[in-house]
């Protein structure tokens, strides 16, 4: 899918490394958690994305709440520069991560092959991940992040 670059990036932003939002707001300000994770995951027609934190039970609807939160703001504020590029710096250090060894190697290009994919693929995401704007992934939350095509689940 064309946007799946700019939906990793948006993903990493909001929850998909250690620096992300989430992390900030429910962790290290919050403090209702040690650690919250968010993750995409493409399929050849479908895929989704996914929220998840352990929080005591006192905390569960705030936590939920901060989530929702941070959605919005993925949504109506535009991502300072200097995040961008924090996550820009990350991301390129994730691609690297996925040539580094033959195992690495052999992995990158079977999911290359098994989606259909151009061996071009990782240089447009490198590409896709130097100039993705503030103002796309704004775009991509309103498209990709609406509150209203989301489940919530909460277990314990």
């Amino acid at each position: 899918h064309p946007d799946y670059t700019g939906l990793k990036f948006l993903n990493t932003l909001l929850g998909g490394y250690f620096g992300s939002r989430l992390m900030k707001n429910l962790r290290e300000d919050k403090g209702y958690t040690y650690g919250v994770h968010s993750a995409v995951s493409s399929f050849d027609l479908s895929g989704f994305m996914v929220i998840s934190t352990d929080v005591g039970r006192q905390n569960a609807d705030k936590a939920v709440a901060e989530i929702f939160s941070e959605l919005k703001r993925l949504q109506s504020e535009p991502a300072a520069d200097e995040e961008m590029e924090v996550v820009r710096k990350y991301m390129m250090g994730e691609i690297l991560r996925m040539f580094d060894g033959p195992f690495a190697i052999a992995d990158s290009y079977r999911s290359v092959h098994e989606f259909g994919l151009n061996f071009d693929y990782y240089g447009r995401m490198a590409d896709t991940i130097r100039s993705v704007t503030p103002d796309e992934i704004m775009s991509l939350a309103n498209t990709y992040c609406r509150p209203e095509d989301m489940f919530e689940i909460k277990a314990g």
